[in-house]
């Protein structure tokens, strides 16, 4: 069988053999006049059309019905004929570069968040961890729609090892917020913006000692006067502990 494009399509070069299996790409090509045969077998007498019944191929450089252009005098590589070039494959590559950017940053967010809600001084912890983990979760978000594009503007997928990559990304998210969380909740665990100092507020804990909690949480105790000696402690401050530097913090009730 011979390929038979209509006098509408881009002509091949005189004998170009279509390869194998090939076809051509009608959603990018003109229509198909009706009953016009793509393929005819290799005698070309045996079912050739009506004299008349098609116009000759139009000639080089005229405009072709159909066409926004004149007709092309090159024929493309068999592989390629009919087929539209990848479009937006640099775009897609481009937007795909980014999607990994804005995931690594998200991820980059999220781990500093967390770590700065045990670090960081005074009550501005939990605003660190609120706000970096909403802008972090808002990163990632962003980079999967961003991927999503890149690949429908025909970018490749990632690797097996892109994908481990990021999944050892999230899997460090989700290890540095539950350390964040079981230092929170672990019974007699001082983190560092809780005050300890005059002003410090105090409650039970297992029965026998006292620990610092954060004032704004259920306490009994509240640190009044920092002294050297007990006896100066005032007359309200009927408890004590030692403090961190030196000499005793004198605590009365404040439930």
């Amino acid at each position: 069988m011979r390929f038979n494009p209509p006098p509408s399509w881009p002509q091949p070069p005189a004998g170009w053999t279509p390869p194998p299996g090939w076809q051509p790409d009608l959603a990018t090509l003109p229509p198909v006049p009706e009953g016009w045969q793509l393929w005819l077998p290799d005698d070309p007498d045996a079912t050739s059309a009506p004299a008349g019944t098609w116009p000759a191929a139009p000639a080089t450089g005229a405009t072709v019905p159909g066409l926004a252009s004149p007709a092309p005098t090159a024929f493309p590589q068999p592989t390629a004929f009919g087929a539209p070039p990848v479009p937006g494959s640099e775009e897609g590559l481009h937007a795909r570069r980014g999607a990994t950017r804005t995931f690594w940053i998200g991820i980059a967010v999220l781990v500093g968040a967390t770590v700065s809600t045990i670090l960081a001084s005074g009550d501005s912890g939990g605003i660190i961890w609120t706000g970096g983990f909403v802008f972090g979760l808002v990163l990632l978000v962003r980079a999967a729609v961003a991927y999503r594009g890149a690949r429908r503007a025909g970018a490749p997928a990632y690797s097996s090892r892109g994908w481990l990559g990021a999944a050892g990304g999230l899997v460090a998210c989700v290890a540095v917020g539950v350390v964040a969380v079981v230092s929170y909740a672990a019974p007699g665990t001082v983190l560092p913006h809780v005050a300890t100092g005059v002003g410090s507020c105090w409650d039970e804990a297992d029965g026998e000692f006292l620990e610092p909690v954060d004032c704004g949480d259920p306490h009994a105790f509240l640190a009044v006067e920092q002294v050297e000696v007990l006896d100066s402690c005032p007359l309200e401050a009927a408890w004590y502990v030692e403090a961190d530097d030196s000499g005793y913090l004198c605590l009365r009730e404040d439930a």
